[in-house]
């Protein structure tokens, strides 16, 4: 019995086994090249989002594409393409911010800014994160304060009594300017926004 050609046929079969193994992905390899096609899967999004005449001007468009930059730090936190999610998430807060007019999204913006800085100091993004919140620095950020003082308009007209007092006063005034004795009516809804501190309203985008 010729085993020669089997030892031989073995020996190949090793060899292709051993190499097999070698070129396998480890988990790290795996998980990086993942982040990456998720990374890669956002920038198509926000591609398609700006093609679009449509999506262009709605809000929840922009957060899909945010949110698919941001779940790479969320599913793969100590992966390098998870700080340049974060830092695409940011420019995407902040452009819709400006397009929209809500000043809450820069604040969105600043707390994506804040976790590259906690969570990626030695990443290269975290000093060009400094740099994209100093270049939106003087855009304006909405806080509860500014949320509070911004009362909602129909419910200040709900009012009844401000109402009834509203035009009262502005048949005062007619009436007086009839006779020359034109006053100046107190201003109604200032004084409601002064007593009251209820039924404030945030002001969203349309779309």
């Amino acid at each position: 019995m010729n085993t020669a050609p089997n030892r031989i046929f073995s020996v190949i079969i090793l060899i292709l086994t051993g190499l097999c193994l070698l070129s396998r992905p480890n988990g790290t390899a795996l998980a990086a090249d993942t982040a990456k096609v998720r990374y890669l899967a956002a920038d198509t999004c926000f591609k398609k989002l700006k093609r679009s005449s449509v999506d262009i001007n709605k809000v929840s468009a922009w957060l899909n594409c945010i949110e698919k930059y941001k779940s790479i730090h969320s599913d793969f936190p100590g992966n390098s393409w998870a700080p340049a999610g974060l830092y695409k998430a940011a420019e995407l807060y902040f452009q819709l911010a400006k397009r929209s007019g809500n000043a809450h999204w820069n604040s969105q913006a600043d707390d994506i800014i804040a976790r590259i800085k906690r969570f990626y100091p030695q990443s290269a993004y975290r000093a060009r994160a400094r740099t994209l919140s100093a270049a939106h620095s003087s855009r304006p950020r909405q806080n509860d304060r500014d949320i509070k003082t911004k009362r909602s308009q129909k419910a200040l007209t709900r009012n009844d009594k401000a109402i009834a007092e509203y035009h009262k006063q502005k048949l005062a005034q007619a009436e007086a300017a009839d006779t020359g004795e034109y006053q100046q009516p107190s201003d109604i809804v200032s004084d409601i926004i002064e007593k009251k501190h209820t039924g404030y309203s945030v002001l969203r985008p349309c779309c």
